[in-house]
């Protein structure tokens, strides 16, 4: 799927439940609250990062020919 690691997937998963069920709206409260529950800052990063870059891609209209 990625490069990330099975780690940084499991904290991928957590955060969207996370924000999902928390209506968590900003990064840095999800950031800090994913900390807190013990994932390293890195792999927080990382995760976050994906999702981030999924969302990105997502809002780009395709080009159609």
């Amino acid at each position: 799927m990625s490069d990330l690691t099975e780690v940084q997937f499991e904290i991928l998963r957590h955060a969207v439940t996370m924000a999902r069920t928390d209506q968590i709206r900003h990064l840095t409260t999800l950031r800090s609250r994913l900390e807190r529950c013990g994932y390293a800052e890195a792999d927080v990063k990382a995760a976050v990062g994906f999702w981030v870059k999924y969302e990105q891609q997502k809002a780009i209209p395709p080009i159609r020919v």
